[in-house]
């Protein structure tokens, strides 16, 4: 999810936002608006990410604990150019978990999170050997969480609040 907010003098000012302030001219600090849209960001993020190692908890998936322990979440906020601010957020694996298993190979999350959500074929030498089946955590979480529906309604209820807030 992206959130692109600026406004200036004769600017546009996307979404709803033009409810929240109803013609009042006057400059918006973005900053502080992506401030308050980040804390928000980073509560549904952190939600998302807290339901998708509970998927895992819930299934046979415990072989290392390293899949429940790399999931997580990130927000950051870039300025722009144009005197505005972007605010980034996603729920995700976390490429900087590694580890070792019960039989001394070397275990890295990020390289296998996507087999496990979808499942696999396991095939050696063009033969099939055996079908893993899916665990969707990821997508599971998202669904318990509302889906892009949700996100969205609070990016837009975010941005209001925030530009409210200066306004005031």
């Amino acid at each position: 999810m992206r959130f692109n907010f600026s406004y200036k003098e004769g600017g546009s000012i996307p979404f709803e936002v033009k409810d929240a302030i109803s013609g009042v001219v006057k400059k918006i600090d973005t900053a502080k608006v992506s401030v308050h849209v980040e804390a928000d960001a980073m509560d549904f993020f952190r939600d998302l990410a807290k339901r998708a190692k509970s998927n895992i908890d819930d299934s046979e998936l415990e072989r290392t604990g390293l899949l429940r322990k790399a999931v997580t979440f990130k927000t950051e906020i870039y300025k722009q150019r144009n005197g505005g601010h972007a605010v980034w957020a996603a729920a995700g694996i976390d490429n900087k978990i590694k580890g070792v298993d019960e039989h001394g190979k070397k275990v890295w999350p990020v390289k296998y999170a996507h087999l496990v959500e979808y499942g696999h074929d396991v095939k050696r030498k063009g033969r099939l050997l055996s079908v893993a089946p899916p665990y969707p955590f990821m997508r599971t979480a998202i669904v318990e969480s509302g889906g892009s529906k949700a996100a969205e309604n609070m990016l837009v209820r975010s941005i209001k609040e925030g530009v409210e807030k200066q306004l005031k």
